[in-house]
């Protein structure tokens, strides 16, 4: 870790220092220009508004420096569309948190093996290559969010399934090869559907960006998505916690608990779990916040997606693509 740290640190000073930020070629920019005029013949209004935005690509040099090209993302960031936009990355992830953050740690809470866990990831990890392939395949078109909304459902249908996953796990702790080929599907289907939403969603983020500043435009929208998956991770897991009650009991039945006015009493969480054992006693989990949580997240996913989501974002891929871009008039001077 120490060395690749600063080997990450020498490359990014190389490429500061000896990589020079060539602009955008007109040759470029007038034939991305030209196929979006292509693409948007049928349209009079999109077409005067392409031809607009686009005036901003004959603007001085000058204008494209380090504030320019700020200035002008915080001009497409105000769009209401983007805004809409945005909006979507920083909801649509609330329906897989419960399940993407807690059912591996709850499977290993029950005794599944870290090893057999680390074999469904080694199965994973060739597959995602064929996942990621025919994503991209699949996100091309005049619909490449459909995909994006079909994966949505898949990755709530995942997360139903972990639910099932957690809930029929072995009381003896015997896993037997049933119970572990419903692991691996349960995982291979959750990380295919979080790679076609991934792949789906970045071919979005390809098109719409203004090539002038389309890396500054695909970094904000990919750090808007990635947002998205982790703010709310902080509220589920603590709602996981908050409804879990663990207590702990004498290993053989007696007519007072003597754990009871122990610090360790409440032994939820691994430090209170090892003191509870550490005393003779057994730590019985009452109720298992999990559940609920996961069911709450996979309820508000679906209200979201029928309710705003999916309309959303079938208007949003059917703007032209003038619709994602400024003109020359809301650039600084």
């Amino acid at each position: 870790m120490w060395f690749w740290g600063w080997m990450y640190l020498a490359v990014t000073v190389v490429i500061l220092v000896f990589v020079p930020e060539d602009p955008l070629s007109r040759r470029k920019l007038a034939s991305s220009k030209d196929i979006e005029l292509e693409e948007l013949q049928r349209d009079e209004q999109s077409r005067a508004n392409v031809v607009q935005a686009h005036t901003a690509y004959n603007e001085p040099a000058g204008r494209n420096t380090l504030f320019g090209v700020y200035h002008k993302m915080w001009n497409v960031v105000k769009l209401k569309n983007v805004k809409l936009f945005i909006l979507v990355h920083l909801v649509s992830k609330i329906a897989f948190q419960a399940n993407e953050g807690a059912t591996n740690l709850k499977l290993l809470d029950k005794g599944f093996s870290r090893e057999d866990l680390a074999i469904t990831v080694l199965i994973d990890f060739p597959l995602e290559i064929v996942f990621g392939y025919y994503s991209a395949r699949w996100s091309t078109g005049d619909e490449p969010l459909k995909p994006w909304m079909y994966a949505y459902l898949g990755r709530i249908a995942a997360a139903a399934l972990g639910q099932v996953l957690v809930w029929c796990f072995p009381k003896d702790g015997h896993v037997t090869s049933a119970y572990f080929l419903f692991v691996i599907f349960q995982h291979l289907l959750s990380s295919f559907m979080s790679t076609i939403q991934f792949v789906s969603i970045c071919a979005f983020h390809t098109q719409i960006a203004d090539p002038l500043i389309g890396g500054t435009y695909m970094t904000t929208l990919n750090t808007l998505s990635n947002l998205g998956g982790q703010w709310p991770k902080i509220i589920v897991l603590s709602l996981i916690d908050k409804l879990t009650t663990a207590r702990c009991m004498p290993a053989t039945p007696m007519a007072t608990n003597p754990f009871e006015e122990a610090p360790y009493f409440n032994c939820y969480g691994s430090s209170a779990k090892s003191d509870c054992l550490g005393h003779g006693g057994v730590c019985n989990t009452i109720a298992d916040g999990y559940y609920n949580t996961n069911l709450l997240c996979i309820i508000i996913g679906l209200v979201l997606y029928y309710g705003w989501i999916r309309k959303t974002v079938v208007h949003l891929q059917g703007l032209p693509i003038s619709a994602w871009r400024v003109g020359k008039s809301t650039l600084p001077i």
